[in-house]
């Protein structure tokens, strides 16, 4: 019977480095979309045909999603790259992650008390909890370093310290 493992299952070691089962789906999702941006948009048109047709229709109406939020296309268009490299990366360690094929590949590692158990050479990347948690500083620490640039340091931290009110200092201070 196969075991469920919860934490990712190291492969090899790169001078000392663990390089896990995930972090191999997180460089093959990489790689994919590498050669995707490498291969479509390396010779764009100005009259656009075939795929590209579909990759600008795309990218229109998810920039005007980011219209209704940010309530304007300039901002929309600064935000996009940061905005759309998190989404199609979670997006693609996910789809990969359900991708028959790249589960069944792997090697057999012998366990502790003699018995040998089978361990997938990629496993999706939202598996493992560091996948998570990179995303969410990198969110947070852009967030942040995005809204400083904004509107300036100064301004910035008057949002969160504010002696306005009790309960406008409180809500600060939770920020």
């Amino acid at each position: 019977m196969p075991e469920i493992s919860i934490s990712a299952e190291k492969i090899f070691s790169i001078a000392g480095f663990p390089v896990t089962n995930t972090l191999l789906m997180g460089w093959l999702v990489v790689l994919t979309l590498s050669a995707i941006a490498i291969i479509f948009f390396r010779r764009p048109r100005r009259v656009p045909n075939g795929i590209q047709n579909i990759f600008e229709i795309a990218v229109e109406w998810v920039l005007g999603l980011m219209d209704n939020v940010f309530g304007d296309r300039e901002r929309s268009e600064k935000y996009f790259p940061i905005i759309a490299t998190i989404f199609l990366f979670v997006l693609l360690s996910n789809w990969f992650g359900i991708f028959p094929v790249l589960g069944s590949i792997g090697i057999i590692t012998p366990t502790h008390d003699g018995a040998s158990k089978f361990v997938p050479l990629f496993r999706s990347s939202a598996s493992d909890i560091n996948f998570t948690l990179a995303l969410a500083i990198i969110a947070v620490v852009l967030i942040q370093v995005l809204g400083i640039a904004a509107i300036g340091a100064k301004k910035y931290a008057g949002r969160f310290f504010t002696l306005k009110g009790p309960v406008e200092f409180a809500v600060g201070m939770l920020e």
